[in-house]
């Protein structure tokens, strides 16, 4: 992939594969560039050998991506652009076109906050798209924190609703003739009213089995703060000021931050793969499927990240940056991918060869 240009305009990446296997690249697939669904084309580029594609030097706003490929469903992205960031497109599982049929797709519906199952009623509409434009192909009701439908072969938006939770969108998959377990949704409850608040959510597939958060900030006394699994509460003066509430170890996720009292200065968010700590040559953590979500006391998303696919082994993905000045925030993207051998807890504060891990 090379390394991203340094620009003020944005750049997109991604890769695509085959929903059969995973790891199987899809070479020559074109990728579009639009302002609209069916707008004409601003931007084409095709994918590599491995199915690897960038389109660099895109100005700053909100555009669909198109991706054709000989032999596949096509598949329409909606992606936001920003300046002098790359925007890593959520990696596609391209469905054949000679796949028909239906196929189960089931998992559980897990409160991001508490990490257990949310037996609130929750509506999950299913579109069949990456986008909210997409046709409506089912509705159902759940009450007992688990789902389980028969869709036709192919890839599925799904917006999840319910009273006191925030709404939200996320993707599975649907394979004819197969049963394809542990698509989880997970959501977050609403804040309370007067919060204020940020909320950081991460979800991943099945490899690796332990991703973890850390959060690294600013304390009123000029100090700074790393909340993770070994210290989950960051206490000042008895106030709660950020907390891991929810660390999990055996995949999928979510694993979730709370930050409760912003103060000024720049908070840093990590993910580390804890699995493969020791390993220079790992890339289970570029292949994770790994989502941040990041939510407002009101109420909002305010940003979705994937996780950076090719570019080498990693096992440290700075997420983003969170720059507070007189109580206002700004979301900065980040993206960097490190490789050293790092004890967890360095992560964030400085990278060292010196292991002695402590979960």
């Amino acid at each position: 992939m090379g390394t991203t240009p340094d620009m003020q305009m944005g750049r997109i990446a991604g890769r695509i594969v085959s929903a059969l296997d995973n790891d199987q690249g899809i070479a020559g697939a074109s990728i579009t560039l639009h302002a609209g669904v069916n707008s004409p084309t601003l931007r084409f580029t095709n994918s590599d050998s491995d199915g690897y594609y960038s389109i660099d030097n895109i100005p700053e706003d909100l555009y669909y991506l198109q991706i054709t490929a000989d032999g596949y469903i096509p598949e329409t992205f909606e992606v936001r652009v920003e300046q002098g960031v790359t925007t890593h497109i959520h990696q596609l599982r391209a469905i054949p076109w000679n796949l028909p049929g239906v196929g189960t797709v089931s998992g559980s519906i897990i409160n991001a906050f508490t990490g257990s199952l949310v037996t609130d009623t929750i509506t999950l509409e299913f579109r069949k798209s990456f986008f909210l434009l997409g046709e409506l192909v089912e509705t159902i009701t759940v009450t007992n924190g688990q789902y389980s439908l028969l869709l036709p072969s192919g890839n599925y938006n799904v917006t999840a609703r319910g009273n006191g939770y925030i709404s939200t969108q996320t993707f599975v998959i649907s394979l004819a003739f197969r049963d394809l377990p542990n698509q989880d949704i997970v959501i977050s409850p609403e804040f309370a009213p007067g919060d204020s608040a940020i909320r950081i959510v991460l979800t991943w597939g099945e490899l690796p089995s332990d991703l973890d958060s850390h959060l690294v900030g600013p304390t009123p006394d000029g100090n700074r703060f790393h909340v993770y699994f070994d210290d989950m509460n960051h206490y000042y003066n008895s106030s709660l000021y950020a907390n891991l509430d929810v660390d999990d170890v055996t995949s999928y996720g979510p694993e979730t931050v709370t930050v409760y009292n912003l103060v000024d200065g720049q908070y840093d968010y990590y993910i580390h793969d804890y699995t493969n700590l020791y390993s220079t040559t790992s890339h289970y953590l570029r292949n994770s499927q790994a989502a941040v979500r990041i939510y407002s006391s009101n109420n909002e998303l305010l940003r979705t990240y994937n996780v950076p696919v090719g570019g080498g082994a990693s096992t440290i993905w700075h997420v983003f940056s969170l720059v507070v000045q007189n109580g206002q925030y700004t979301i900065v993207a980040n993206g960097t991918m490190q490789n050293i051998p790092t004890d967890p807890n360095d992560v964030g504060r400085q990278q060292s060869n010196s292991l002695s891990p402590v979960a």
